[in-house]
C-alpha cells in the first residue's frame, strides 16, 4: 500500500484516516478538461472559426474518499484542513499536488467514510 501524506504528515498515524484506494486515486489521476478556445459562430458561414488554438486546462474539483478510525478524529481532521487555505497531498504514486479544501459530503457512521471535495487550480503544477 502507498503511503499518503497531507503537508507532510502521515494521514494514518496523524489522523486515523485510510484512503479508499479505487476511489481515491481515480479522481486524482484524471486529465483536466480543456477550456473553450476563443471562436465566433458567424451566421453568413458554416461552422465556426476557432481564433486561437491552444488548448487550456480547466480547474478541477475531485472527490477524495477516505476512510476514518474514529469521529474524533474526523473532527480532529476536518478543524485542520478546514484552517488553511491550501494543502499539500503527496503519495508516491501521484507526487504532490496542492489543493483547496471545498466541501464533505455525508458522514457514513456505518463505514465510517466520507470524502472531501478539493480544488486543484493547476494540473500542470504537479
Amino acid at each position: 500500500m502507498d503511503t499518503v501524506y497531507i503537508d507532510g504528515k502521515e494521514i494514518k498515524s496523524t489522523w486515523g484516516l485510510n484512503p479508499l484506494y479505487e476511489k481515491f486515486y481515480s479522481s486524482l489521476m484524471q486529465f483536466p478538461d480543456i477550456k473553450d478556445r476563443v471562436s465566433n459562430d458567424y451566421t453568413d458561414e458554416n461552422g465556426i472559426e476557432i481564433y486561437y488554438t491552444k488548448g487550456y486546462l480547466k480547474p478541477r474539483e475531485p472527490s477524495i474518499s477516505l476512510g476514518i478510525d474514529t469521529y474524533a478524529h474526523y473532527l480532529t481532521f476536518m478543524d485542520y484542513i478546514t484552517s488553511k487555505d491550501t494543502f499539500v497531498l503527496s503519495s508516491s504514486i501521484i507526487g504532490s499536488i496542492t489543493l483547496e479544501y471545498v466541501s464533505t459530503s455525508d458522514f457514513d457512521s456505518q463505514g465510517i467514510t466520507f470524502e472531501i471535495k478539493v480544488k486543484e487550480r493547476n494540473f500542470n503544477d504537479r
